[in-house]
């Protein structure tokens, strides 16, 4: 995924998921950036929908809207 949509905090890696068009956090285990993306090594399920821009400081339960999903 890219680097960006990887947040730290507390020292911990998190992201930030799109559920019924609120945010949801959710921590995952990151692995190395290469090409300017970020592994994600566990804590996602593929179909989740996730934050990749968009927010400078993202909330849980934040009301938002999905411009588009590639």
């Amino acid at each position: 995924m890219p680097a960006g949509a990887v947040r730290t905090e507390a020292g911990r890696s998190v992201v930030w998921l799109v559920r019924h068009n609120r945010l949801a956090r959710r921590e995952v285990e990151a692995g190395p950036v290469s090409g300017g993306r970020r592994e994600i090594r566990s804590g996602l399920v593929g179909g989740e929908v996730l934050l990749v821009s968009g927010l400078e400081n993202p909330r849980e339960g934040k009301r938002v809207k999905v411009a588009a999903v590639p």
